[in-house]
């Protein structure tokens, strides 16, 4: 089971399609619920304040 919100990236088709191949349940938190995913919320603050905003990146290449 995958938990997320409905953030754009979260809903597309090709997501639904890849989880319904791979028999993965995708189930989405509360829109305005971040409690409800509360460690991952807190691994993507970590990981941006102390990975992505202390790294200069060259090119836009990079960052993706």
């Amino acid at each position: 089971m995958l938990r997320m919100d409905k953030g754009p990236e979260f809903i597309s088709l090709a997501l639904a399609e890849w989880a319904k191949k791979h028999v993965v349940k995708l189930a989405f938190i509360q829109p305005g619920k971040p409690k409800k995913n509360v460690f991952i919320e807190r691994f993507n603050r970590t990981y941006r304040t102390e990975i992505l905003n202390s790294y200069l990146f060259r090119t836009l290449n990079e960052v993706r």
